[in-house]
């Protein structure tokens, strides 16, 4: 009879101590995933021009991240589930805008070295535009009046898993896909917030407690 119960007091305290261990198993396990992200971006254009840039995913509880201001929360902003900064800059390289033909020209020749020079009357309306960007001024005797300048584009963010490949386990990526091919994104941060499951919702603790009601009922 001692024997018996000697053998489960020795199950009770094993599973104690399996529900012990997933309780700081688990608490690790969120410590070291906010530990471990990786923030690097990587970059890719597809055949339409689009920049694809990609990242880890950093998971975190939201009390991790308002610690550290990985995240921006707003007084109305209630059960943040995610959030992504993203850093963007438009650049329009060296562009030729001719001027019409209505403008009025005159040309100077210098009779002795033969140079010429043209001069046109101002003001002078001057725009560009494309698919995505446009602007427009005036050329006046001083110098040049901006009056209207703007860029369009168009931002896929999806927060995903990323195949690789057979038998492999994926990784959680945050993925921005840019339209404009004059943009670029300098840099991107992104936080997931995954709130750590009460100890009575885990795994080990179901099977501990399991085991021990078992050993009871026997």
């Amino acid at each position: 009879m001692e024997s018996v119960s000697y053998r489960k007091s020795f199950y009770i305290a094993v599973a104690i101590i399996v529900v012990l261990l997933s309780l700081f198993i688990g608490k690790n396990n969120a410590y070291l995933d906010l530990q471990q992200t990786n923030n690097t971006i990587t970059k890719s254009r597809d055949k339409m021009g689009r920049e694809i840039v990609e990242q880890k995913q950093q998971v975190t509880n939201l009390k991790l991240a308002l610690k550290q201001n990985l995240i921006e929360k707003e007084d109305w902003m209630k059960n943040i589930k995610s959030q992504v900064k993203i850093k963007q800059v438009t650049q329009i390289k060296e562009v030729f805008i001719p001027f019409h033909d209505t403008i009025e020209r005159m040309v100077y020749v210098d009779s002795n070295s033969h140079d010429t020079s043209v001069y046109i009357k101002t003001p002078v309306r001057v725009s560009y535009a494309d698919s995505f960007n446009y602007f427009g001024g005036r050329v006046l005797a001083n110098g040049f009046a901006l009056d209207s300048m703007g860029s369009l584009n168009k931002l896929r963010i999806t927060i995903t898993e990323k195949k690789q490949g057979l038998f492999k386990k994926p990784i959680p990526v945050v993925q921005v896909v840019s339209d404009n091919p004059k943009s670029e994104i300098t840099d991107m941060q992104n936080v997931v917030i995954q709130e750590k499951k009460p100890f009575f919702q885990r795994y080990f603790f179901g099977v501990g407690l399991g085991a021990v009601l078992a050993i009871l009922l026997i």
